[in-house]
């Protein structure tokens, strides 16, 4: 019926996302067996009517006959891309006595057209890299720094507490005494894995383990260490090649916050209007209404000015030489925040990051019954790729590819192309379980935290779940965006939900074998095409996956067999990176070829 891949550049370039004011083309091709005699091209800008409802597109362009082949008619239009903004765009057919439109797939679901600022840019030093994200309180230990007097201090190999006190409050107070020393400590082993960019958990000070219940946003937690510690992980990183990104949680603080305090013992307070209180001053908006994370108005009050403002948060941490931050719940923070916090990073270091927790498509992602700009220049430089994740595990689960491609083809339509290239590549964090777990089908979904608490792979789940994770961590390597590890996965350490996915890393007992893998593949990073080289699909059927990522200076081709069982692949001609060239790829088996 109609055959347009906008992933094509044959069919639709530029690729992606649109700079506002640039030429785009676009070049379907249509049966003649619909009997079309003229085609527009139909856009309109989201939130507007689309043109089947009745009415009038914004943009409606004819569009010119280029010729036939194979009974399939060529049409082509080229126009200026819009304003930045979301916008839709479909095919509207003139058939004898009707008008048609056709959508994604020949159906009635419009083409997406995400445009953005000409001068968005997303920093150089990120593609190519690796990312590596570490929970502080459980990476590594070198001196003693001081623990809360609450906390409950654990050995090393010990399980989380999780079960809530006598008021059904989980108190996270169980610590295992991880420290900025004890990463410094590590460098070395983080270098020998290729990371990039250090991405550090709260590190501000805080009463729980996970520090994402905020103090005091200018002070290191004392239990990680001091200011000192932290200038002389910064030093040591950047000597390392590394840089550094701190988790930015300006949401929500915690309930002992001395700014909450302040609010909730006077109405007069400068730090009231920061909070919402329903009944002052024991009933308050809390994130998820967890009430030792009270949350912070949506409105600009002067928790911006202290976040964003001259000489505030940002400033005083950037000093220090963090280069990039995380922003936790994305989908929680205002658009003029977010504006901010990226006006301020960028005044500070034009090549700095600014990265969003969000789950979704961030692309036309709603939030609040809002749809979020975060990807058209102005809010976010990337975000976390949850949507790779989650295809992946489904694929693996399902023994297809599709939900793979289809998820890479999604993003690489609706994305700018300088985001694609910085994506946040996750198989695991601190939200999910652990990735070996969860593809060996025991992560217990939906069971009580007691059967969780231990709960272990048995050996063939382990053995299943370890070759699946060998595959889909070079899927991560290899596909557009930047592989992030969360802390222990590359040694093959279990877990199910949170807490038990934050165990103490297992010094001196890592999976060899898989801490092998990933330090090869850490060294395919260098290879130019998997910085910012195009994707393209070449097959996916039968189990088998196979995708080329091409630039000036090189082509790669990577093959996936998806499925428990061998599959035979005619390879072309090239270097093997990667695995073994033969005709026969194992169950779980992937190839990496570096094409002549």
């Amino acid at each position: 019926m109609i055959r347009f891949d906008p992933t094509n550049p044959a069919h639709k370039s530029p690729v992606g996302g649109a700079p506002a004011g640039d030429l785009v083309r676009l070049k379907p091709r249509i049966s003649r067996r619909l009997g079309a005699f003229a085609v527009d091209l139909c856009g309109w800008r989201d939130g507007d009517p689309a043109p089947c409802t009745g009415a009038h597109p914004a943009i409606c362009l004819p569009m010119q006959w280029q010729g036939q082949q194979d009974y399939y008619d060529t049409w082509a239009v080229a126009f200026t891309a819009p304003e930045p903004g979301l916008y839709w765009y479909a095919f509207c057919l003139h058939i004898e006595g009707e008008r048609r439109y056709i959508g994604v797939d020949g159906g009635l679901e419009p083409f997406q057209l995400l445009c953005y600022d000409p001068a968005f840019n997303t920093p150089d030093w990120l593609p190519g890299g690796v990312i590596y994200h570490v929970f502080v309180d459980r990476f590594a230990r070198d001196s003693d720094t001081p623990l809360p007097p609450h906390a409950i201090a654990r050995d090393w190999g010990d399980t989380p507490i999780y079960a809530p006190n006598e008021l059904g409050i989980v108190e996270n107070r169980d610590f295992w005494g991880g420290n900025l020393p004890g990463i410094t400590a590590k460098l070395p082993y983080l270098q020998s894995l290729g990371v990039t960019l250090l991405y550090l958990s709260p590190i501000f000070k805080a009463s729980s383990n996970h520090k994402y219940d905020t103090g005091d946003y200018l002070q290191i937690d004392p239990s990680f260490g001091t200011r000192e510690d932290f200038r002389q992980l910064i030093k040591q990183a950047k000597a390392d090649g590394m840089r550094v990104m701190l988790d930015g949680v300006f949401n929500h603080t915690g309930s002992d916050a001395p700014y909450f305090q302040a609010a909730a013992a006077d109405k007069n307070s400068p730090y009231y209007p920061w909070y919402t209180f329903r009944t002052w001053p024991d009933d308050y908006e809390c994130w998820w209404d967890v009430r030792i994370l009270p949350a912070i108005a949506k409105h600009r009050t002067g928790f911006w000015d202290l976040i964003a403002g001259e000489g505030g948060v940002l400033d005083t941490w950037m000093d220090e030489g963090v280069a990039a931050w995380r922003l936790d719940v994305a989908d929680e923070l205002a658009d003029d925040f977010l504006a901010a916090i990226r006006a301020r990073v960028r005044a500070k270091d034009p090549q700095g990051l600014v990265l969003g927790e969000v789950w979704e498509d961030a692309s036309n992602k709603i939030s609040y019954d809002r749809r979020r700009p975060y990807l058209q220049g102005g809010q976010l430089d990337s975000v976390m790729n949850y949507p790779l994740r989650d295809a992946i595990i489904h694929a693996l689960y399902i023994a297809d590819p599709t939900p793979i491609a289809k998820c890479m083809e999604t993003l690489a339509d609706h994305y700018p192309p300088q985001v694609l290239h910085s994506l946040m590549n996750l198989l695991g964090t601190h939200d999910t379980p652990r990735i070996l777990t969860e593809l060996g089908d025991g992560a217990l979904h939906g069971h009580p935290k007691h059967e969780q608490a231990n709960a272990r792979l048995t050996p063939e789940q382990h053995a299943e779940g370890k070759a699946k994770l060998m595959l889909a961590a070079t899927l991560a390597y290899t596909l557009p965006g930047v592989p992030s590890v969360y802390y222990g996965d590359e040694a093959g350490m279990q877990g199910c939900a949170d807490p038990f996915n934050r165990r103490g890393y297992p010094w001196g007992h890592e999976d060899q074998v898989l801490l092998t893998h990933y330090r090869h593949l850490s060294r395919l990073r260098a290879h130019p095409a998997l910085a910012k080289g195009d994707y393209k699909t070449t097959y996916c059927q039968n189990g088998l996956y196979a995708f080329t990522r091409t630039c000036d200076q090189g082509e790669l081709m990577v093959v996936a067999n998806l499925a428990p069982e061998a599959k035979k692949f005619a390879l072309p001609k090239g270097k093997a990176l990667l695995g073994i060239a033969q005709k026969e790829l194992p169950p779980w088996g992937i190839v990496c070829l570096e094409l002549p």
